[in-house]
């Protein structure tokens, strides 16, 4: 969770849901079909990489 926690691109799922199959595939869907969240978007923007600036 340190790695990934300050990634908003990540979409924590709960192990115990009983719809966690069905939450994972909900998040495969969104992202195959393109629809990302406007600050997923931008996320290297405001997202640090560990190798530092890439650019």
């Amino acid at each position: 969770m340190g790695w990934f926690g300050r990634d908003p691109r990540i979409h924590w799922l709960h192990a115990l849901n009983p719809r966690l199959v069905d939450n994972a595939m909900a998040v495969i869907d969104h992202a195959d079909a393109g629809d990302y969240d406007p600050i997923d978007a931008q996320a290297d923007e405001y997202t640090q990489h560990h190798l530092g600036d890439l650019q």
